[in-house]
């Protein structure tokens, strides 16, 4: 039978003197008062943690009352109960959201992840930084994103919030503290942002690009352009496309998962694009002017590679109303329009997720026959145009 424990009563605590030994005078639920032989007065609150005991000091005795030291020991107690530590740390927003940042960099790529880290220290360190992240209120981080909605810079307003908002979560379940005011920001709080998409050609305008790539670009960005639009990979892929990720004995170009958005999907496997003849072809090209021998779009200067907008500033220095990402939505779109394809192999031949997390993980199809059908298919109506624009130029 468990042993009864009297609550103390302050008249019990000023009756009981020091001695030889150490005294603990119990209140129950883990607190205690620990009279010292040398006159110390100490409230100590202990706690089973597995197998051992643990506790923690709140301060001395009369400094700190039998009251508050009860209410210290139900804050600890609650604290307990939802799986935190038993005592509250104290952190600076800035401190904690380097510890966030350091964990949550590597699951995206560098230019998101230094985008995101310049963005908080420009224009919420100055607000937030100091603040300990017990003291931040919803106000607080509302006041803070006021800053992005007066300049009108809404995407990066709603990065910011995201990052606030995992930043805070680390906190609450590091035991910095118990809530986190940036979870529910309701609707209506800010301006929405207006998602708008990579400016894109219409089926029809395909012939046209094909002229554009022929007769404005050159080199290097000109063969870049042609392996991002018969790939339909996007525009860093085609970039830093190796060669040691074309397989040419199974015909097929491995894009490793952590080079795509891929890398974000539970399930996910790496991307895999069928080397089709026209793609063979194009390679040759490629080869032929290459001299570095690692990367198939040689860079200018130290750069290893091509940069990943060279195409697309081409483009737009050239006035030609599309990007080098439009690319990938004319590709789509041609192909649902003048072909019967699945939706299933389209979606994959462009690297998008099929299913959700359970169909992926039971999934293993990739699909490689139709898509090697949809690519050699695609390219042929590239190739043939390519080849007419040559054509047109022939000087006799």
């Amino acid at each position: 039978m468990p042993k009864i424990i009297l609550p103390l009563s302050a008249a019990k605590i000023r009756n009981t003197k020091p001695t030889a030994k150490v005294q603990k005078l119990r209140d129950g639920n883990g607190l205690m008062l620990v009279i010292h032989p040398h006159g110390r007065y100490v409230w100590v609150f202990e706690w089973k943690d597995g197998d051992k005991y643990r506790s923690l000091t709140l301060g001395d005795y009369p400094q700190f009352s039998l009251a508050e030291a009860r209410d210290w020991r139900e804050s600890i107690r609650g604290r307990l109960a939802r799986g935190l530590s038993a005592e509250e740390k104290n952190a600076s927003f800035h401190a904690v959201f380097d510890e966030w940042f350091a964990r949550w960099q590597p699951t995206v790529t560098e230019k998101y992840a230094a985008q995101i880290r310049r963005s908080i220290i420009k224009n919420i360190m100055p607000s937030l930084g100091e603040m300990e992240v017990t003291e931040i209120r919803r106000v607080d981080v509302v006041n803070a994103l006021r800053v992005y909605e007066s300049r009108g810079v809404l995407a990066y307003l709603h990065q910011a919030k995201f990052a606030i908002k995992q930043c805070l979560d680390y906190a609450v379940n590091s035991g910095y503290c118990e809530y986190n005011f940036a979870a529910n920001l309701g609707r209506g709080t800010f301006k929405p942002h207006q998602k708008t998409h990579f400016r894109a050609l219409p089926p029809d305008g395909l012939p046209e690009l094909i002229q554009q790539i022929e007769t404005k670009l050159s080199g290097t960005t000109q063969l870049c352009a042609y392996w991002q639009l018969m790939t339909m990979c996007r525009p860093r892929e085609a970039a830093e496309t190796r060669f040691d990720e074309l397989d040419l004995q199974t015909g097929l170009w491995v894009l490793p998962i952590e080079k795509t958005k891929r890398r974000r999907l539970s399930g996910a496997a790496n991307h895999v694009v069928p080397l089709v003849p026209h793609l063979l072809e194009l390679l040759e090209e490629i080869k032929a002017i290459n001299f570095n021998g690692e990367y198939l779009f040689d860079g200018y200067g130290k750069a290893p590679h091509i940069y990943r907008e060279s195409v697309g500033q081409a483009m737009r220095r050239e006035g030609f109303n599309t990007t080098a990402h439009g690319f990938r939505a004319l590709a789509r779109t041609y192909l649902r329009e003048t072909r019967q394809f699945s939706h299933d192999a389209l979606e994959m031949c462009l690297s998008h997720a099929v299913g959700d997390a359970t169909e992926r993980a039971y999934s293993r199809s990739l699909l490689l026959e139709e898509r090697r059908e949809i690519l050699t298919y695609w390219t042929d109506v590239i190739w043939k145009l390519r080849l007419g624009e040559k054509s047109n130029r022939v000087i006799f």
